[in-house]
């Protein structure tokens, strides 16, 4: 089957016949990837044991400061800073820790 078989086929379906395409592809996408994504992982942990390299973490971009001490900051990932969670303890909101760029 052409690919213009298949847009003529598309172009011709009913909503139902389509809706259930739409599913079953969406299914196969996310199958595919799950897929793709433990493929990547073993090729990493091979690539890991056959090197023996480290691969870092990276920091995230700082998302919050501290207002009541500016070079104290947190990119929002992982656990809170305690003077974040004093912060919003205290009635401050996430929204006004935020850095804006």
């Amino acid at each position: 089957m052409t690919r213009q078989d298949v847009m003529n086929y598309l172009a011709n379906a009913s909503v139902l016949e389509l809706t259930e395409l739409q599913s079953f592809i969406q299914e196969t996408i996310n199958e595919n990837s799950l897929s793709e994504y433990r493929r990547l992982e073993m090729q990493l942990a091979e690539f890991k044991k056959r090197t023996n390299v480290k691969v870092p973490k990276i920091k995230g971009e700082p998302k919050y400061f501290n207002p009541k001490n500016p070079s104290e900051n947190w990119s929002g990932k992982g656990n809170p800073p305690k003077w974040f969670r004093d912060n919003v303890d205290s009635g401050m909101s996430k929204e006004s820790m935020e850095i804006t760029k």
